[in-house]
């Protein structure tokens, strides 16, 4: 069996950007049962509010130190590269809040095998719904949708339950050198940083199948894109 690790966060969309297109090439990959996805947490924003009263152009306005005018015009790019995979990225209705429930949350999907599938509805809910992620409601509701039990996921949130989790998985992260996400790891072998091409992906699949030789030629594939860890 064949572990890609994938180092995210649910407030990056080049996060969810690749991890689709991941997804997406493992699910024509002749091998696919031999490879297991383990899905990590990352914060890129660890102080990010739990509501927010500013829109993701402001907010990323302020953080950034431009206009909110030009903050829509750098999201538009994403907003493409998001369309050609099927997701429809919702600037307008976006809450940039805090990710740090929904990664305990995850975890505990995780011990129920369903952290990919609640993995993907808390990056569309935040993406294209427009959902404030940080919101027990808001979780409560996501969660019901795949059947977990509503007390079980309230007192996860209430809690520091899976908190450790998290933190073991954040500070891997730093341990192993990882500054940006998206992040893929392949087998403890080799690793492939940013949101890159269904190309690549494939190229990295089957290298780690056949041989799990680091790929010399991995980093001239395609232009890398992440987010950097002081947001995106």
């Amino acid at each position: 069996m064949i572990k890609v690790e994938i180092w995210s966060d649910f407030s990056c969309p080049f996060c969810y950007i690749g991890k689709t297109r991941l997804e997406k090439v493992l699910s024509e990959f002749k091998h696919k049962d031999d490879i297991q996805l383990v899905y990590r947490s990352y914060q890129l924003n660890p102080k990010a509010p739990m509501v927010n009263p500013l829109n993701a152009y402001e907010t990323f306005a302020k953080l950034k130190e431009v206009t909110p005018q030009e903050a829509k015009a750098m999201f538009q790019n994403t907003v493409n590269s998001a369309k050609k995979i099927g997701l429809n990225f919702d600037y307008d209705k976006m809450q940039m809040t805090s990710t740090y429930h929904a990664h305990r949350l995850a975890k505990y999907a995780r011990t129920l095998k369903l952290e990919k599938e609640l993995s993907n509805k808390l990056f569309s809910a935040y993406f294209e719904e427009g959902k404030n992620i940080a919101d027990k409601d808001t979780l409560i509701d996501i969660s019901k949708s795949l059947g977990m039990d509503e007390i079980k996921v309230a007192e996860v949130i209430d809690s520091r339950l899976y908190e450790k989790e998290v933190s073991l998985e954040v500070n891997e992260a730093t341990s192993l050198g990882i500054e940006g996400v998206p992040f893929f790891i392949f087998n403890r072998d080799f690793a492939v940083h940013g949101a890159q091409s269904e190309e690549t992906f494939k190229h990295a699949l089957n290298k780690a199948y056949k041989d799990r030789l680091i790929p010399e030629d991995m980093s001239d594939e395609d232009d890398v894109v992440s987010c950097s860890v002081d947001g995106c």
